[in-house]
């Protein structure tokens, strides 16, 4: 077989589709960078390590990536995804180590796998989110953790001020659209876990949980947000 039927062979084959799933961190300076900046830069790192993506047709041609739900600015993630589609087959760990080497450093792979390519669209398969939301203030109460959790469990709604796509002011009941939360003390302030909805229609940022946390719990009205990562999803995935 000489090359040029060798890279032919390479080369989809009528029908066939060619789809993997990245896994990915996103860590350090790179919570400043949008969804949209996001998407720039892993495009560009296919390019430069010449594996070839799959185009969408007509007369504005894109490729064929599928993103789980944007990670909000200011945001650390050790668990992200995208669905990708080649023009060429290759192995998951060709995959891994070529695009791995041409990222940049904060953005981190965590594996790469061929997909049968009939499986559902990220934002169906992800549900929830975890994140671990620290914050520090000194002086806090011993209990601070007690005070916390029980003005979680024992309020029946937990209300903030959300803006709506007029850009105008409305009240938002989340607690719906928590799991859990709980609190742990930390050194001059405390990390709080939970779990937040990752559903389209009712995707919850983290930033509001802090919003309710420093706005209506009276012990950490002076706390600053020193970090929001999210730890892991959870779902179909």
């Amino acid at each position: 077989m000489n090359v040029a039927q060798t890279a032919a062979s390479a080369k989809r084959t009528a029908g066939a589709i060619l789809k993997y799933r990245i896994c990915y961190q996103k860590n350090d300076a790179l919570i400043f960078i949008s969804h949209l900046d996001l998407q720039t830069t892993f495009q560009r790192a296919f390019r430069r390590a010449q594996i070839d993506l799959a185009f969408s047709e007509g007369f504005n041609p894109h490729p064929k990536m599928t993103y789980s739900p944007p990670l909000p600015l200011f945001v650390s993630s050790a668990q992200e995804y995208i669905d990708v589609e080649l023009q060429t087959q290759l192995t998951d760990q060709e995959i891994f180590d070529r695009l791995n080497a041409k990222l940049p450093s904060s953005l981190v792979l965590n594996s790469a796998k061929a997909l049968r390519g009939d499986e559902a669209a990220l934002p169906e398969l992800i549900v929830w989110g975890e994140y671990a939301i620290e914050l520090h203030q000194s002086n806090l109460p011993e209990n601070i953790c007690q005070i916390v959790e029980d003005f979680y469990c024992l309020s029946s709604q937990i209300v903030i001020k959300k803006r709506n796509k007029k850009k105008q002011f409305v009240d938002k009941d989340i607690k719906p659209l928590m799991r859990y939360l709980k609190c742990k003390k930390i050194e001059n302030g405390i990390c709080v876990t939970c779990s937040l909805s990752l559903v389209n229609d009712t995707l919850l940022n983290p930033t509001y949980v802090t919003k309710f946390l420093t706005e209506q719990i009276e012990s950490l009205k002076s706390a600053v947000v020193s970090s929001i990562r999210k730890t892991k999803v959870s779902g179909n995935i």
